[in-house]
């Protein structure tokens, strides 16, 4: 029986083409798809761009300058750092000199045992933040993300197992104006809100604020959330200012000498503000005594990136501040 020809693609169930069997087959040569380390990759609690940075990592594609020649955009593939070896990924990450200096400032101890098989198998992920001469300080800043989900996993592990002891409101002396402030980033989403409570030393409600930043990283919201708050105490004219905010990350890295010129905008950010404020302080609180910040960040609307100034407090935080107005009568 005489028939005409047809075309058929073998690769997929119904033998019709399509982009995504088309781009499995490709990709077969170089990776293979159903090894579990992508699905490792991509369900760790680490900063979504961590993520993309790994995935990049294990498929061989990092911008280094050794790819660069290899796609006739570079002339020059030996490591700008050290000058002496091609700089491969296995090189930039690993065997540098440099590599190896910033990657001993992470400290094995603090990370999940699953990151450090991954740290270990493609070497220090900072590295690239210190690379073209650019100092270490800069890429040690960096680090401290990495830090900031390895230490709140300890801290939450630790305090399931510790004696509990109430944490209360820190009452500011007479003439200061205290701001707790905290932010919010859903597990799910990475949808990020801030917010803050501003009161006096009697405890009494002087007013909140609350605003959506979008997709963002909890270390991120935490340092918006205390430039806006800082931003906003300024433009009231509070001269006396003492900041509280339950990452301690976030304090560190104010504190360090060199914030202004952090290679973190918010960072300098933060501190422009703060020298231009007249006398603003910046101290760490337990999570415990920062749960107002919490609440009134999570009653943010998601879909207004105004930020939102609350003369009188939501009612959700009524029963929270009248207990903190009762520790300052205690104290």
């Amino acid at each position: 029986m005489d028939m005409d020809d047809h075309l058929y693609w073998r690769d997929s169930n119904k033998h019709v083409f399509n982009l995504k069997t088309a781009y499995t087959k490709l990709a077969e040569a170089n990776w293979d798809t159903k090894l579990p380390i992508w699905k490792l990759i991509w369900t760790l609690s680490v900063p979504q761009r961590l993520r993309v940075f790994l995935w990049i990592t294990f498929k061989q594609r990092l911008m280094t300058n050794f790819e660069r020649c290899r796609l006739f955009i570079g002339h020059d593939p030996f490591c700008p750092a050290c000058h002496s070896h091609q700089e491969s990924t296995l090189h930039v990450l690993r065997d540098c000199n440099v590599a190896k200096e910033v990657g001993s400032l992470v400290d094995p101890s603090l990370i999940s045992a699953i990151f450090i098989k991954l740290i270990c198998r493609i070497g220090s992920w900072p590295i690239l933040l210190a690379r073209s001469g650019r100092s270490l300080g800069i890429a040690f800043s960096n680090i401290t993300w990495t830090r900031y989900y390895a230490e709140s996993k300890s801290q939450t592990t630790l305090s399931a197992t510790s004696v509990h002891v109430p944490v209360y409101w820190k009452v500011p002396n007479p003439g200061w104006i205290s701001l707790n402030v905290d932010g919010a980033v859903s597990i799910h989403t990475g949808f990020g809100t801030v917010g803050g409570v501003f009161r006096d030393h009697e405890g009494a409600w002087v007013f909140g604020f609350n605003k959506t930043i979008g997709i963002t990283e909890p270390l991120q919201a935490e340092l918006w959330a205390i430039f806006i708050g800082i931003q906003i105490a300024w433009d009231h004219g509070f001269e006396f200012l003492i900041v509280h905010t339950d990452s301690l990350e976030a304090v560190k890295l104010l504190e360090y000498p060199n914030a202004a010129t952090s290679s973190l905008p918010l960072i300098r950010a933060i501190d422009k503000a703060h020298q231009k404020a007249w006398v603003t302080v910046i101290h760490g609180t337990p999570r415990q005594g920062n749960i107002r910040a919490d609440a009134i960040a999570k009653l943010a609307n998601p879909l207004c990136h105004e930020a939102i100034i609350m003369e009188e407090p939501p009612a959700a935080l009524l029963s929270l501040l009248d207990n903190d107005k009762l520790s300052v009568n205690l104290l």
